[in-house]
């Protein structure tokens, strides 16, 4: 097992709402100084291996490393990081090169809406053109990212790809900036063939729906899985065994492969023919042709860019069902061992996850810092559910000797978002109609891990402090869907960053600007009531003001530097060592 003490951001999906959450931290490590092992002084960012985003995660993730402005710039870092002295003024300017300034609305927005859809090339046969031409124009164009370029590495990595691949030239790549050290690692989700009339997604709800029953059925009868009822000395987890079970007897499909590093090697069936997916990992050059040679000349060269990338990691509308919406998913002619010219389609990224997480654990990350602001599960938590509302339904419980520990834990969890608990195993108490079973990657049988993060969370939410817990040590189990194997995986330090209203934050911002807060900590000036909870929903994310986002950086920023150095409980108890230490 390779051992190395990597630090990786995960940065969770959740439409703008999320791409601000995730400015805002990195804004807030970029500020941050430590020293590198030759004993320079570096931002912090510089120690940061992978960038991991999806979704709304996957536009700061490729901004930082592709958008073409220095970095400093790109996160406004100039900014003040005191609440205190934080004005008007300075929440209602946004420069043209921030990233703030793409996931914020524009003047005239609804007017150039319309403009871009009467001028760009989309047409009822080309549907996912209109998708990722909108993306590169509303994220990317402003940074001016070049063009249908391949997504590249640094120069020195560079040099040995052209060496070994005599066709390529150095004017095919994008390569990233020469001031960040960072790689982006971007999900997206395959749903299926391109005229399978959607049986390849069909397929997938009949596994997922068997796959729930079973799971269920087996507390109640546990000889139904004899060896699921064990400590799996194999190290696979309990639901991972029944998909496979379920899916091979239901036959033909396994959903999806992740990314352009391949990690699943199997058979997937697509109506009368069966695909396998290839046995090495696909380069970027490799990685296949968008259809036929009318689209080319139409729509020019279409390489794996990191316009084409973002555009299937945010197509939530591809992800949406069949018919119209499946026209908006992106397409790839994808060389199968047996199967060459088979066309897919592929959409957005949390179609498979939220948090961003799991690519990092394929990759042996030691140090995963999550940053998570997306949290549902309905009918008992909506967009809108802020973690005040969880403190009050666990009663604030913060300690383990409890007698009534269990239901309040019980109740914590029913109000936590599925998506990132069945990391841990625990896939909630209704079916959804996300991938999350197939995310199991973290040992914890008894819960005692989530348990842990909830002590930690109503602990700090209690003294007004930033949501920020590492959990260390994590053990990791097979996933065969992400192809993560135990004995070639590291324990992993978990840091979970929930993106919160801390007291401490919103009581030191001036009442001009605030309007008071509420026994929350919420702002009661309408404008900053929803800040840092942002709707998400379809056009209401393209509206965001300049004021909201500018806001959203400084939280982030400021949670960074309240939680360098450490968190402690009201009764001065350390909670959280410090990002100073993660990056020490």
């Amino acid at each position: 097992m390779m051992q190395n003490n990597d630090i990786g951001l995960a940065m969770a999906g959740g439409s703008l709402r999320a791409a601000s959450s995730c400015m805002g931290i990195l804004r807030g490590l970029q500020q941050k100084r430590v020293v590198n092992d030759a004993g320079e002084t570096i931002p912090a960012m510089d120690k940061v291996k992978y960038n991991s985003g999806i979704s709304g995660g996957s536009i700061p993730a490729i901004l930082y490393s592709y958008a073409q402005v220095p970095v400093d710039e790109l996160l406004d870092t100039g900014r003040v990081i005191d609440p205190s002295k934080i004005t008007r003024e300075d929440l209602d300017e946004m420069p043209k090169s921030s990233m703030g300034f793409c996931l914020s609305e524009q003047s005239n927005q609804r007017w150039k809406i319309i403009k871009f859809g009467l001028s760009t090339k989309f047409n009822f046969f080309r549907l996912n053109s209109f998708w990722n031409a909108a993306v590169y124009k509303k994220f990317l164009s402003k940074y001016e990212v070049p063009k249908n370029k391949y997504i590249g590495p640094n120069e020195e990595e560079l040099d040995a790809i052209l060496a070994a691949n005599k066709d390529l030239k150095k004017s095919h790549f994008l390569i990233l900036r020469s001031d960040v050290k960072t790689i982006p690692l971007i999900l997206f989700s395959m749903h299926g063939r391109i005229r399978d009339k959607n049986e390849y997604m069909n397929k997938y709800t009949d596994i997922m729906t068997e796959v729930w029953d079973q799971y269920h059925m087996q507390k109640i009868q546990p000889l139904v899985y004899p060896s699921m009822t064990t400590k799996h000395p194999e190290k696979r987890s309990l639901m991972s065994d029944v998909v496979l079970s379920v899916r091979d007897r239901i036959g033909g499909a396994i959903f999806p492969f992740q990314g352009v590093d391949t990690r699943y090697y199997g058979k997937v069936k697509f109506g009368e023919e069966t695909a396998e997916f290839p046995l090495e990992s696909k380069t970027p050059w490799d990685w296949g042709s968008e259809g036929s040679w009318l689209g080319k000349k139409a729509f020019g060269a279409s390489r794996l860019s990191v316009e084409f990338l973002a555009g299937m990691s945010t197509n939530f509308p591809g992800s949406s069902g069949s018919g119209l919406p499946a026209e908006f998913t992106a397409k790839r002619k994808i060389g199968m061992n047996n199967c060459p010219d088979m066309t897919l389609r592929f959409a957005d990224g949390g179609s498979n996850d939220l948090m961003g997480i799991l690519p990092l654990v394929q990759r042996n990350v030691k140090n995963i810092i999550s940053i998570y602001n997306f949290n549902q599960n309905p009918p008992y938590a909506d967009f809108t559910t802020t973690y005040a509302d969880i403190y009050k339904a666990s009663s604030g419980c913060k300690d383990l000797k409890d007698p009534n520990f269990n239901y309040h834990f019980t109740e914590w969890l029913k109000l936590m978002n599925p998506r990132l608990t069945c990391l841990f195993g625990y896939f909630g108490i209704k079916k959804i109609n996300v991938a999350n079973i197939l995310n199991h990657v973290f040992w914890d049988p008894d819960q005692d891990v989530l348990k842990e993060l909830m002590v930690k969370f109503n602990t700090l939410y209690e003294n007004g402090q930033p949501l920020i817990a590492e959990l260390k040590d994590l053990e990791v189990i097979d996933n065969p869907f992400w192809g993560v194997k135990a004995e070639q995986t590291q324990k992993i330090n978990l840091t979970l960053i929930y993106y919160n209203m801390p007291k401490k934050f919103s009581e030191q911002i001036p009442l001009e600007v605030s309007g008071g807060i509420d026994e929350d900590g919420m702002f009661l000036n309408p404008e900053f009531r929803s800040v840092p909870h942002l709707c998400p929903d379809g056009a209401n994310a393209l509206f965001y003001s300049r004021a909201q986002i500018n806001l959203m950086g400084h939280l982030g920023s400021w949670m960074v530097d309240q939680a360098w150095d450490g968190l402690i409980s009201k009764d001065g108890k350390v909670v959280f060592e410090g990002f100073g230490k993660i990056f020490k």
